[in-house]
């Protein structure tokens, strides 16, 4: 389950870096974050991209990129969701399922 939300959040973060470029070339800032839930791990990503369309693509066999987001998808089960924000900006959510009996890890030290 780890490494399912550190690829999906690699991914995300990757896809608002790559994206999301400010005034002049600019890099820009991102915001990630991680919910815990019972049945769930929810990671999302924040971006100031004014773009609102993010959706998987069908990539060419021998690119380098373009696969991400179905990544996301197939490593989650279901379609990103994504937020857009009238003034520009964007949240896009993926949902990773917990398998079920799994209690969230504890701190190390903790009783």
């Amino acid at each position: 389950m780890t490494d399912d939300v550190c690829l999906v959040a690699s991914e995300l973060v990757g896809n608002a870096v790559r994206h999301a470029i400010g005034p002049h070339g600019m890099p820009v800032s991102c915001r990630l974050v991680l919910k815990l839930f019972a049945d769930a791990v929810v990671v999302e990503v924040w971006d100031p991209a004014r773009g609102a369309v993010v959706q998987s693509r069908s990539a060419d066999p021998l690119s380098e990129s373009g696969r991400g987001l179905a990544i996301v998808e197939a490593v989650s089960g279901s379609p990103v969701l994504v937020y857009a924000y009238p003034g520009g900006g964007k949240t896009v959510v993926a949902v990773l399922p917990r398998p079920c009996g799994v209690a969230p890890a504890r701190p190390q030290g903790a009783s």
